[in-house]
């Protein structure tokens, strides 16, 4: 038997040496599962989730911004109108800064699918579809002509900010599937994971147990 022939020494570092192979690669397994794991939650915490928050408040301002259209059509008061102006320049410049950020993630992120950047493409085109039209609307409201302007409001603006609202929605939609997936492959690692390094322990307390075996008879 090998065993025989070697020093004592020599049998015991060989069984240390086994064990602690053994550790490392155990432990070197759940360090890269865990990273695994953890760039998934990262991506659905610090990609997937702002974007899907970025494309709700841009959908608020766009519906909010309507409203303060229409309300601007209704008023008479030029105190009055110009809060109303104000409120559109301040959705405006807040729309611009989201969508800005929200572009300058899809092109950063390497993650991000075909889908993502179609959708915000269309959502350029809705917005430069719409930019003329709100002109048009503000300037007949504050030329009081709200005839005029509700016409604008509803058989131009309206049909406009439909497909614009309903691209924003498809893109929650797309963005909470792509959390979703995201969450069921870190679940999905997290068992492979768990059921890997249990087998490896158990077969590492085998051959542990095997190694300790051969090393004891050798000696004795």
């Amino acid at each position: 038997m090998i065993l025989t022939k070697m020093k004592v020494g020599t049998r015991l570092s060989l069984g240390f040496a086994l064990v602690l192979v053994l550790l490392v690669l155990v432990t070197a397994l759940g360090i890269l599962r865990m990273s695994q794991i953890q760039d998934r939650l990262e991506r659905v915490v610090d990609v997937s989730n702002v974007e899907s928050r970025l494309v709700l408040d841009m959908r608020s301002i766009v519906y909010d911004r309507m409203v303060s259209l229409r309300n601007l059509t209704l008023l008479n008061d030029a105190d009055d109108m110009e809060k109303e102006l104000r409120l559109i320049a301040e959705q405006s410049k807040k729309y611009a800064a989201f969508e800005s950020q929200l572009s300058k993630m899809f092109a950063t992120e390497p993650n991000t699918t075909k889908d993502e950047r179609d959708l915000l493409l269309k959502l350029k085109e809705n917005e430069a579809a719409s930019a003329p039209l709100v002109e048009k609307a503000k300037a007949l409201g504050l030329a009081n002509q709200p005839e005029q302007a509700t016409i604008t409001l509803i058989k131009k603006i309206r049909p406009v900010q439909k497909k614009w609202l309903d691209v924003l929605d498809e893109m929650v939609v797309l963005e909470d599937k792509l959390n979703k997936g995201l969450a069921d492959e870190a679940r999905s690692e997290f068992q492979v994971a768990r059921t890997t390094m249990l087998v490896i322990v158990v077969a590492a307390l085998l051959l542990g147990a095997g190694a300790a075996y051969a090393i004891t008879h050798s000696i004795l």
